[in-house]
């Protein structure tokens, strides 16, 4: 405080920057009685951004009690959702009792009804609650060890402070040190056994998830194909020359921009004519609209039947469409050496036809400026999805090479049909490659500039500086001494705030990157997500902090900068546990009474279409009735429960009060995630894609700890201490080096004697795969005619209509 006066006084005195940074020192040393060391309290503070932020959590909670069994469709979408139904959702529990019933459902239950993703998502929790009792049992020793630490000379304590239970208490030299060392072996240790517990949890559904009757365990991406097998035929008749008859078939994807875009109009003609279809019905009325009259001799617009209007343009865009299927069709079930040169190209008939007396120059030159201006549609792409009757050839084929040339014909797991990205299928090698190192590089760039405002947010924390800074708060506080305590308050809201912002950014660097599926962008955003919490909001904080609380005192006692230090480093945990108090109460309470779907469900039925019961359940605008759940965001909600193992790592034995406050935000979490998976959430899976990442980010929070429990004790100058943490990195190292060699890859493939055993019991019941035909074609190959469902309501003429395209 005090060198934050004196540097404010001399920069109102002082112009010249070469006197500033001269005479500062020595205003410094003007003061006529050195004043001594104290310590600030900090348990005020943190009792009550428990009290604020945990009652705010507690009302919500007591509210959403009262509301869950009146409004079912709101906090029981499961069962009231004929598409979502499951049996989990139909025994409700009680309005107290489900409470603790959530944590007594039989896992293969969870596992079953709502998804792998979600088991690995309680299982990452339920191993933060173990490693916090395990700090709970350490802390039986460690904080009476480190409150009875002696004060260290020219220090003073105003009663019971919260920096008397973390290791930065114990002074340099004392043999309490070897009490963490201890603590440390314990809680790593376990956390190592834990994890080779899980991974044989993980390894089991893992293989049992990749043995299912999905398209994607039967499917595999091919890129990089060359030109003499990019025809459906030519490629399938490769894969059944390599692997025989249990290829079934294999979808070249082709350059479809303007069938897309007819197909994409169809569509919005398809649901225009479905709302004026209901518009009759419900109100007896044929609705109008304006359209531009199409006499060139006379602007304006005129009205026309909407039905009638509608019915035409549909009419149109669905024979333009099926030709252009069929012809596509045609030519890609042919060999490549026989195809025909084709531009297919709907809406374009007079133009075409037209060309068709064009000289062969004129056709060379037309096709050399199309190829600067747009893509033909039915040109072959570079990529494919071929699907296999058995598990046992489609392993064979992900795991042999293809191609003597490197990035040829290189075979990958196929995502779910409805999870592919179809704009980055087929993108040349080169192009991805720039596209990733461009998304890596916006990421990079960010994780540099990002620490500028997370620094600032975090300095606020310290009221006393922030006073110093912005003097008018002085007068403030004083008039009302309550905005102190907000004040407070505004670090860690702050930060929440800000990193609320960074998944939106991120997640537009992770498109940029160019992959194919959901899946593979999820896994990459979460992994960008825990690096930037990691980098941000922790070591950021934490180093800033740490410098930020201590200047003052190494001002007036430059001599001591190790020991104060050594002090500060675990004292840091006073403002991880605001932040993950912070952060836990608020996200849960939002999650718990769904607040945010139930503003955009009313802005929805407010505002979108309402005549029939499809159209209330229909989104519209981005805006979701409660009928449509939106999806778990898994990555992002991961991200944060990976950021509080890595400050329960790091505190559970420096700061053993850490255990017991991430112990029971897990638990809460645990809490309130179990029930929206079995009422709310539909269950979308994976198949537990983000847990090996998650796996190796715990072990590199692991690294990260231990690290800094070295370099603490470092500056406790006890080289024993340091000697004997030592072993235990290596270890840890080890441990990593082990699980490397073999556990992540038999938790991706499966292995080949279940897959010979699945195949086995498919063929003993006669199964015909037909859950594999055509899901991986094209969406805009997939449906020649679209009618709208309520079309036959029209009237009899509307029916021989449909007949007759159908």
């Amino acid at each position: 405080k005090r060198y934050s006066a004196v540097l404010a006084e001399s920069m109102t005195e002082l112009d010249d920057p070469f006197d500033l940074t001269y005479q500062l020192p020595f205003r410094l040393l003007e003061d006529e009685d050195e004043e001594d060391i104290v310590i600030p309290s900090t348990g005020d503070v943190l009792r009550n951004t428990f009290l604020i932020y945990g009652s705010i959590f507690l009302v919500v909670f007591l509210i959403f009690l009262c509301v869950r069994s009146r409004y079912p469709r709101t906090y029981n979408v499961r069962n009231n959702v004929p598409e979502l139904n499951c049996a989990l959702a139909e025994d409700t529990f009680g309005t107290l009792r489900w409470i603790y019933k959530v944590f007594f459902v039989p896992e293969e239950d969870m596992y079953h009804q709502c998804g792998l993703d979600s088991v690995v998502f309680l299982r990452i929790l339920r191993f933060g609650t173990r490693i916090s009792f395990m700090g709970m049992l350490n802390s039986i020793y460690l904080m009476p060890l480190y409150a009875t630490s002696p004060t260290p000379d020219g220090e003073e304590t105003d009663g019971f402070d919260f920096r008397m239970l973390t290791l930065g208490y114990v002074p340099a030299k004392d043999n309490r040190v070897y009490a963490a060392v201890i603590a440390a072996y314990l809680v790593f240790g376990y956390a190592m056994f834990l994890l080779l517990k899980e991974f044989q949890w993980f390894t089991k559904y893992r293989h049992e998830f990749l043995s299912r009757a999905k398209p994607d365990n039967y499917s595999v991406f091919v890129s990089g194909i060359p030109p003499e097998y990019r025809s459906n035929e030519s490629l399938l008749a490769y894969f059944r020359e390599v692997y025989g008859s249990g290829v079934k078939e294999a979808n070249v994807a082709l350059n479809l921009k303007y069938l897309e875009s007819h197909v994409n109009q169809r569509a919005k003609v398809v649901a225009k004519l479905e709302h004026a279809i209901n518009v009759l019905n419900v109100k007896g009325e044929r609705p109008m609209h304006k359209v531009k009259k199409s006499s060139r001799c006379c602007g304006g617009k005129e009205k026309v039947d909407s039905i009638n209007t509608y019915t035409e343009e549909l009419e149109e865009h669905n024979q333009k469409i099926s030709r252009s299927i069929r012809t596509l069709e045609e030519e890609m079930d042919k060999p490549v050496q026989d195809k025909d040169d084709i531009d297919v190209n709907p809406g374009d008939d007079d133009k075409s036809s037209s060309n068709g007396n064009e000289n062969g120059e004129e056709k060379k030159k037309k096709s050399l400026i199309s190829s600067f201006l747009f893509t033909e549609d039915g040109t072959p792409k570079n990529a494919a999805f071929v699907t296999f009757s058995s598990l046992k050839t489609r392993a064979s084929a992900m795991q042999m090479v293809q191609h003597e040339t490197p990035f040829t014909m290189v075979v990958q797991e196929a995502p779910m049909p409805k999870d592919i990205f179809w704009s980055n299928v087929g993108m040349t090698h080169k192009k991805q490659q720039l596209s990733n190192l461009l998304g890596k590089l916006l990421t990079a760039v960010l994780c540099i500039f990002w620490a500028v405002p997370v620094a600032f947010v975090t300095s606020l924390s310290n009221v006393d500086a922030l006073k110093e800074q912005v003097p008018f708060l002085e007068d403030w506080t004083d008039a009302a001494p309550w905005l102190e305590g907000v004040l407070a308050q505004l670090a860690p809201l702050l930060l929440v705030v800000l990193i609320a912002l960074l998944p939106i950014i991120l997640m537009t660097f992770a498109k940029i990157e160019g992959y194919i599926s959901t899946g593979r962008l999820m896994g990459v955003f979460f992994m960008k997500l825990c690096i930037f919490n990691i980098i941000h909001t922790f070591l950021i904080v934490t180093i800033s902090g740490t410098i930020f609380t201590s200047i003052k005192a190494i001002a007036d006692k430059p001599a001591k900068i190790v020991d104060m230090l050594a002090s500060s480093i675990p004292s840091q945990s006073s403002f991880f546990i605001q932040y993950s108090l912070v952060k836990s109460f608020i996200s849960l309470a939002i999650e718990i009474i769904r607040i945010i779907p139930l503003v955009k469900a009313w802005i929805r039925s407010k505002f979108g279409p309402n005549l029939t019961e499809k159209e209330r359940n229909t989104p519209w605008l981005g805006l979701t009735p409660l009928s449509v759940p939106p999806p778990f965001e898994h990555a992002k909600v991961l991200s944060f429960q990976i950021l509080f193992l890595l400050i329960l790592f790091v505190y559970a034995v420096m700061s053993p009060i850490q255990a017991f406050v991430q112990g029971f935000l897990f638990t809460i979490t645990g809490m309130v995630y179990r029930h929206q998976f079995m009422y709310i959430y539909e269950p979308i899976d994976s198949g537990g894609e983000l847990w090996a990442q998650s796996v190796k980010l715990i072990i590199a929070s692991m690294f990260i700890a231990q690290i800094t429990l070295f370099g603490v004790l470092g500056l406790k100058k006890d080289p024993t201490a340091v000697a004997l943490i030592a072993p235990l990195f290596i270890i840890t190292v080890l441990f990593s080096a082990y699980l490397n060699q073999q556990h992540y890859v038999v938790t991706k493939y499966l292995p080949g004697l279940e897959g010979i055993k699945k195949d086995k019991e498919n063929a003993s019941h006669e199964v015909s795969y037909e859950f594999l035909d055509g899901e991986y074609k094209q969406p805009a190959l997939q449906a020649k005619s679209l009618f709208p469902e309520n079309m036959m309501e029209v009237s009899a003429e509307k029916e021989n209509f449909q007949d007759d395209h159908a």
